[in-house]
């Protein structure tokens, strides 16, 4: 297979399209300051199986 093959699994990773971006959750200090560390992991982990899930659509 050839580069430039779009068949080519190198192809398909040199091709791949990503995107940055970031989210800001309102008064996240706030969580982390009143319940710890266990809540705002909880928070984020949340945040990131909702746009992961937005993403698969």
């Amino acid at each position: 297979m050839h580069a430039n093959d779009p068949d080519d699994d190198s192809y398909k990773h040199i091709h791949n399209i990503s995107q940055e971006f970031l989210v800001f959750t309102d008064h996240f200090k706030a969580v982390n300051d009143t319940y710890g560390d266990p809540a705002d992991d909880a928070l984020l982990i949340a945040v990131a199986t909702k746009l992961h899930k937005l993403a698969e659509r």
